[in-house]
């Protein structure tokens, strides 16, 4: 505040004049006033470190995942960890596993989430990237079991909310994985990604006019109108 106020002072230094009036005739006191008091305030206050939450670590990690080569974050991950170079171990590990996905080294991202499961409390995003695991490994129905457990606990997770019904789809089962989008488009009828999902898997039902209905969906919240406006005048 006192930052803000000096910054303040120095846009209006001109506005004032050489003789400003006295605080006393003003509205507000003035500049060098306030600013006296917002660090008479702030000194007063005792200093409190807040800590970061593990969502923070675990979405770091995620972003650093992407970064490089898959190879090379890959090496990052397990120099960090082998140097102990990390704030948070269960974070610095999650990464690992991101990028061992990327690296489509599905087996080591398999033994690799099982660590991080040992000392992590319940997440939804270790959950969302257990389900990622298990499906890129074509573990389809130990993926699709993941899924059901953790959006019974999750259900607002939208990660969750979009993978599974992928995970049904991949697997065949397209009407429950349907029947799955119906609800949540109910919730989220907005939503395009739910939308982009329903239009492949109704197309696999063979339901052409849902298909181009939610395709026309997802063009629409993507600002492609034009496309949106074609999809579903489509026969």
């Amino acid at each position: 505040m006192a930052s803000f106020m000096e910054k303040l002072q120095k846009s209006t230094r001109f506005a004032e004049g050489p003789t400003p009036a006295p605080s006393y005739l003003r509205t507000h006191p003035v500049t060098y006033e306030r600013i006296a008091e917002a660090e008479s305030r702030a000194d007063r206050k005792p200093f409190r470190q807040v800590k970061d939450s593990l969502d923070f670590h675990l979405v770091r990690a995620l972003i650093r995942s992407y970064q490089g080569t898959p190879r090379e974050a890959v090496s990052f991950f397990d120099d960090s960890i082998a140097q102990k170079r990390y704030n948070n171990e269960i974070a610095v590990r999650y990464g690992l596993v991101a990028s061992l996905i990327r690296a489509q080294n599905f087996q080591r991202a398999l033994t690799e989430l099982g660590t991080v499961e040992k000392i992590a409390p319940q997440h939804p995003m270790i959950e969302a990237m257990a389900g990622q695991v298990l499906t890129q490994a074509g573990q389809l129905k130990p993926a699709i079991a993941r899924y059901e457990a953790a959006l019974q606990r999750y259900p607002a997770k939208m990660q969750l909310v979009y993978d599974y019904p992928e995970a049904l789809f991949l697997d065949g089962q397209n009407a429950k994985a349907a029947s799955f989008l119906e609800v949540q488009l109910q919730r989220y009828p907005a939503d395009g990604p739910l939308h982009q999902i329903s239009a492949k898997v109704y197309a696999a039902l063979g339901k052409q006019l849902l298909q181009h209905q939610h395709q026309g969906e997802f063009y629409a919240w993507q600002g492609n109108l034009r496309a949106a406006v074609s999809s579903s005048s489509s026969p």
